[in-house]
This record gives structure tokens, sequence and C-alpha cells, in this order.
């Protein structure tokens, strides 16, 4: 789930998604969250893992939604 966090009670969020819907989430013992901060393309370096969303195009080619840059030493599955 992507979006802004509403409210938070205990293991209980409520987050606003990018259609405005709330969703309530009830967290386990073991979650990771993390945050997204703007960047520019200046701020990918060497050595950083970058992942891209993309969505497919009627010609074949793919347009970039968003590009994640990871942390050092952070490389999550790989994939298409």
């Amino acid at each position: 789930i992507t979006g802004t966090i509403v409210s938070v009670a205990g293991a209980q969020l409520v987050i606003r998604d990018h259609s405005a819907e709330e969703l309530n989430v009830t967290l386990t013992g073991n979650v990771v969250v993390s945050g997204v901060v703007r960047r520019t393309l200046a701020d990918i370096k060497p050595g950083l893992f970058v992942g891209v969303g993309a969505l497919p195009q009627a010609h074949g080619n793919q347009r970039e939604l968003r590009i994640n840059i990871f942390p050092l030493g952070q490389r999550p599955n790989e994939g298409h």
C-alpha cells in the first residue's frame, strides 16, 4: 500500500491511498515501514540499486511512473 498515514492507534493504521480512499491496516509485530522522499536524477549514483515502476504503452515501450532509489545495502527482490 502506498499512501499518506491519516492516523495511528496502537497496531491500527488508517492510510489514504492515491484515489483518496481510506484503508484500515493492522500491523504485525514484524512490520517494516518505509518512506518516500522526492529526489532528482542527480541523486542516482553508481552502486545504488534502483527500481522503476512503469506502464506498458500501445507502441510496445514502457512509460515510467516512478523511480525508487534504495539505500546502500538494501536490495529488494529483482524482477519485472
